[in-house]
């Protein structure tokens, strides 16, 4: 882990409160893996005094990127910040995704900026020089609550992506798990399905993984005020009874793990 003072290469708009921002971080990206995260603020800067959290979206070369949403003080501080502008940036954290080539049928599901890491997981394994177009089948479901909040739709066009909003207006109108369980019907049944995003959504496919005995990895989204489970903040609690660290024992689960109740 490394804690460093970082240089912003770029900060894009790419939807009504939603940016994605390059940060220059070698040090960072070296030791980071799918569904790990990082701890970010504007720097220097006492307030706010505390980091937050942000999956990792992309490497590229010495890069990493990051997608988040205006939803508070520091996002609303970094939508404001431009190239060559200082973070303080901390990481790679928390347990990623576990990647395991001998599962052929894959499914990545999302809901809305949960699609993040999962761009990550998608080009680091299955869509590296190695692996593209081999015998791998990808199927991407992503949902949000409209078209507009349909992020990284270009990133998916040369897959098997699949869209569901709130609204209707993109793809299947309903839930994406609805759209999920409806391919499943048609006869397409994954080997593992990998997924983040809201609570419900998880949870829901939870339940559908155990159901019909499939592998699931869940990235869950907590709040974390410290990244290092020093705060006990992000509380998950599993089926043990034991409750856990999000940012430490995650924030990637087996579904099994997760007490829901």
């Amino acid at each position: 882990m490394s804690d460093i003072e970082a240089k912003i290469l770029y900060n894009t708009q790419v939807a009504e409160k939603c940016f994605r921002m390059s940060i220059l971080a070698p040090d960072i990206i070296k030791n980071a893996s799918p569904g790990q995260f990082v701890m970010i603020k504007p720097w220097p800067c006492l307030d706010p005094l505390l980091m937050r959290p942000f999956s990792i979206h992309r490497i590229k070369d010495n890069s990493l990127e990051i997608l988040y949403m205006v939803v508070g003080k520091t996002t609303f501080m970094l939508s404001g910040m431009s190239a060559s502008q200082k973070l303080r940036i901390r990481g790679p954290l928390g347990k990623g995704f576990k990647f395991n080539q001998n599962k052929k049928t894959v499914f990545f599901v999302a809901g809305g900026i949960g699609v993040a890491p999962l761009i990550f997981l998608l080009e680091k394994y299955y869509l590296n020089k190695n692996n593209i177009f081999n015998d791998y089948q990808l199927y991407f479901f992503l949902g949000a609550s409209t078209k507009d909040m349909l992020f990284c739709r270009d990133d998916l066009s040369h897959i098997n992506a699949m869209f569901a909003t709130d609204n209707g207006s993109k793809g299947f109108y309903g839930q994406v798990t609805a759209l999920m369980d409806k391919t499943m019907q048609s006869g397409i049944s994954p080997d593992i399905i990998y997924s983040c995003g809201p609570a419900p959504m998880l949870r829901s496919l939870a339940e559908t993984a155990l159901k019909y005995n499939i592998e699931c990895q869940l990235s869950m989204e907590e709040t974390m005020a410290c990244g290092i489970g020093a705060c006990l903040g992000c509380a998950v609690k599993l089926t043990s009874g034991e409750y856990v660290a999000a940012c430490q024992k995650g924030p990637v689960f087996m579904a099994k793990e997760i007490q829901w109740d």
